[in-house]
């Protein structure tokens, strides 16, 4: 009985840790994606108000991709989905 009791309270204890993580992680994950929010506008500003060549182009969006796509992961981990889109944000396009 004795090992019972204390494998149940260092499960708690496991639990009580555990709870106390998830709230932090989940608040530098959302800024995270606040960073990648405030990159995503400064490039589209940049695409905005300059004109770039085709080689420059292309890095510009390469950039623009890479960032939404560590969003998009970002976002996964927290659980957010696109709810409007009507899927379950698993899909992937071709």
């Amino acid at each position: 009985m004795d090992a019972l009791s204390n494998q149940l309270e260092s499960s708690i204890a496991m639990l009580s840790d555990l709870t106390s993580r998830v709230p932090k992680r989940i608040q530098m994950i959302n800024q995270e994606i606040s960073l990648c929010d405030q990159e995503i506008n400064d490039i589209h500003h940049l695409i905005e108000l300059t004109r770039l060549n085709a080689c420059d182009g292309y890095k510009t969006y390469r950039d623009l991709q890479i960032t939404l796509l560590k969003r998009r992961e970002l976002k996964d981990v927290t659980g957010h989905t696109c709810s409007s889109s009507g899927t379950d944000g698993n899909e992937r396009f071709a």
